[in-house]
């Protein structure tokens, strides 16, 4: 087995987060983002096709040879297939061969990324998200890894009502009540539901 090297450490949980043991068995969704090739040679297309004087101006590549240009290479999509598959992990592969889907359970990442997962819960919203510890890879599969997602984000705070008293209904508002309410006459009020 490779050396394991950290690729990431987790945050401290802001105020109101506590960190509690693992669910065991719940599902974790997490992405996997492999780094892209010819980043140099994407950028000189961009200046390319963005300057006046270029004999590529104006001529802008496909979302395809984009997506073909920075490609990681066939090595690196069967490196990290191969430490998955062999970790006995599930996963989907984008059709750009840059990010996998991983279809794993928290016990999983634990496993995988050698780390500990807890769940997160807030004490004043009572949302919980699942949380690792350290993430650690083989010291052959790291440098392949541009980012992992999934691992240490929290939800977003819930929003509190703009209706305070659900029984309050809102003033049904039309040009007819504002021509009443504020004596506007000589208008004849015209509009779209369409968006222009």
């Amino acid at each position: 087995c490779a050396a394991w090297v950290v690729f990431d450490e987790p945050y401290a949980l802001p105020n109101g987060w506590v960190l509690g043991s693992m669910t065991r068995g719940a599902q974790m969704p997490v992405k996997l983002a492999l780094k892209n090739n010819n980043l140099d040679k994407l950028k000189q297309l961009v200046k390319d096709v963005s300057y006046p004087t270029s004999s590529k101006y104006g001529q802008h590549a496909t979302t395809e040879q984009l997506a073909a240009l920075t490609a990681p290479s066939v090595e690196s999509v069967n490196k990290v297939k191969s430490w998955l598959e062999g970790a006995g992990v599930k996963y989907s592969l984008t059709g750009t061969m840059d990010m996998f889907h991983l279809h794993t359970t928290t016990e999983d990442i634990a496993r995988l990324f050698n780390t500990e997962v807890g769940t997160a819960y807030n004490l004043r919203t009572h949302q919980t998200a699942h949380h690792a510890g350290v993430i650690r890879m083989p010291a052959d599969i790291a440098p392949l890894v541009k980012a992992i997602f999934g691992v240490h984000g929290l939800p977003l705070p819930t929003r509190p009502s703009l209706i305070r008293d659900p029984s309050i209904v809102p003033y049904n508002v039309t040009p007819e009540v504002l021509q009443k309410q504020y004596k506007v006459s000589g208008v004849t009020p015209t509009g779209t539901v369409m968006n222009r």
